[in-house]
């Protein structure tokens, strides 16, 4: 049937081609894409972003136009101009030129037109598919190729299928687009009607206090809506339902949610729209970056948010908080794949922490190693003495220290393991009071996780050999044992410090590893261009 349409359409695109006066447009493209091979721009000054694929197509195609009908043309130009729905900038896509060439005359410049519009659609739908910017080096994709084989298909099926659709099939179909796409529509709304007013510091509020900045706090929930309520008789009074509100509102900003509003909850309801725009924005650039569906079964890690999340069959089935690294030894993004876990392991002390942390405290106190159940070992596996060894010595650093199983050991009773590059694994903790912090930036790199018996437990649910009475026998047994898993999860570190949750509310976390300005540079910088 594809065939059959191809035929049928092709007298039609024959005609429009030839039946202009003059050279014709197939002859005008011809001639200029031959011409980029020993140019690489368009008329001797436009650059173009999608060089090798489009010389490629148009010579694959006979250099017939792809854009010859006005329907699709308008389809495109409506896309482009509209852009910005996505976070994106329409004047990044030749904008300007093809509004400038719409008005003119001539084969020649409808030649022009139809280079400019495969290039701007090329480099829109790799934005859409990929995301504008290389996650990998924070600078934006301007020279597209290879290109997604998708893009190649809707051009040659272009007469018979509608921008609009494919442009529906490309953007991220996740929950998390979706909702930061609406999202971002309803704050630029805030923001052209103002934004909202902001609240002067002052004492704390708590519910039942009499203070004029009440009806600010109101007002400005109001206008994002965690208060939903009627101006009350007495606006300045603390009431209940804006308690309620106010605990919604920081639990959506990742805060203690008691309801007295300090410091922190001030400096967040005083963040203008056009701040949290631009946190939208940059979030919806990292959703890009993601694969287009999860797996079944898999295990998400947010890290500004200090959670993890188990979807089996892209459903919620636990939760746990998790410790993240420092500011300074950050936790890194990647994907891997859940292998094995190891209950009782032991820790073999990394070469960053064992400089900065372990020996500077050895040197203090010769009896430190031994506290913590640490044994020394020197490259040729002989075990050495603790209170034998200097130190402070060059020879020190050279030792593999290895902490046993116990109740002091850094990871805890189990640790889980997903092959990286970066080292980086969940594990257990003893110091389980850090869990109740809101900000848990504690770690040296890896992720400490809340109730990881639990999580172990889910995991080797499939493997009926594993019960409960098992993994506590194991623990108490203080023993080191790896347990493969039969079914094994996908594992995605993710850096969202904006999304809109499975209620519909939307989640703005601080940006822990101040990663989000140099994003938002680039997503709003454009090309060199000197149409």
């Amino acid at each position: 049937m594809k065939i059959l349409r191809h035929i049928l359409v092709l007298p039609v695109i024959f005609f429009a081609v030839l039946s202009a006066d003059g050279e014709s447009v197939t002859s005008w493209i011809r001639k200029k894409v031959e011409n980029l091979a020993a140019q690489p721009t368009l008329n001797d000054s436009i650059k173009l972003f999608c060089l090798p694929t489009l010389q490629k197509q148009y010579q694959e195609h006979f250099y017939t136009p792809f854009w010859s009908s006005d329907v699709r043309i308008d389809e495109l130009m409506s896309l482009i101009r509209h852009c910005d729905v996505d976070g994106l900038q329409p004047t990044d896509y030749h904008l300007k030129i093809l509004d400038s060439l719409a008005r003119k005359a001539g084969n020649e410049n409808a030649a022009t037109r139809d280079i400019l519009l495969t290039d701007a659609f090329i480099l829109l739908s790799s934005h859409l598919l990929n995301g504008k910017i290389d996650p990998q080096t924070i600078t934006p994709r301007w020279n597209i190729s290879p290109v997604d084989d998708r893009i190649i298909r809707f051009l040659i099926e272009l007469p018979y299928v509608r921008v609009g659709d494919f442009y529906r099939s490309i953007i991220p179909q996740s929950h998390l687009y979706e909702g930061l796409r609406y999202q971002l529509k309803k704050y630029r709304e805030i923001d052209k009607q103002g934004g909202w007013e902001t609240i002067p510091s002052g004492k704390i509020l708590k519910p039942g206090n009499d203070d004029s900045r009440i009806s600010l706090v109101r007002k400005r929930l109001l206008s994002t809506g965690e208060y939903d309520g009627p101006e009350p008789e007495q606006p300045d009074f603390y009431d209940d339902q804006l308690s309620e509100a106010v605990i919604l509102f920081q639990r959506n900003h990742g805060l203690e949610a008691l309801g007295t509003i300090g410091p922190q909850t001030l400096a967040e309801m005083n963040t203008p729209a056009s701040e949290r725009i631009r946190q939208i924005e940059v979030n919806m650039e990292r959703i890009r970056w993601l694969p287009e569906s999860f797996p079944d079964y898999y295990i998400l890690i947010n890290i500004p948010d200090y959670m993890l999340f188990v979807y089996d069959h892209h459903i919620p089935v636990g939760e746990h908080k998790v410790i993240v690294g420092r500011t300074y030894r950050k936790t890194p993004i990647f994907h891997s794949t859940l292998q094995y876990l190891v209950f009782n392991p032991t820790w073999t002390i990394p070469p960053n922490i064992l400089k900065y942390d372990i020996l500077p405290e050895a040197q203090k106190d010769s009896g430190y190693l031994a506290e913590r159940n640490i044994q020394v070992f020197e490259s040729n596996g002989t075990k050495l003495k603790p209170e034998k060894v200097n130190f402070a010595s060059a020879d020190a650093s050279g030792y593999t220290y290895r902490q046993l199983p116990g109740d002091q050991n850094a990871l805890g009773v189990v640790k889980f393991v997903f092959p990286n590059p970066y080292n980086v694994f969940l594990h257990d903790t003893p110091s389980k009071r850090l869990f109740n912090r809101v900000r848990r930036t504690f770690s040296s790199g890896c992720i400490r996780v809340e109730r990881p018996i639990e999580l172990a437990q889910y995991l080797l649910m499939e493997q009926p050999e594993w019960t409960s009475r098992k993994i506590d026998k194991t623990i108490e047994s203080r023993k080191t044992q790896v347990v493969r898993f039969n079914r094994k999860p996908e594992v995605f570190l993710v850096y969202l410090t904006a999304w809109e949750n499975d209620d519909g509310q939307l989640q703005f976390r601080d940006d822990i590893y101040s990663r989000d300005e140099p994003i938002y540079k680039e997503l709003k910088s454009s090309p060199d261009e000197s149409n």
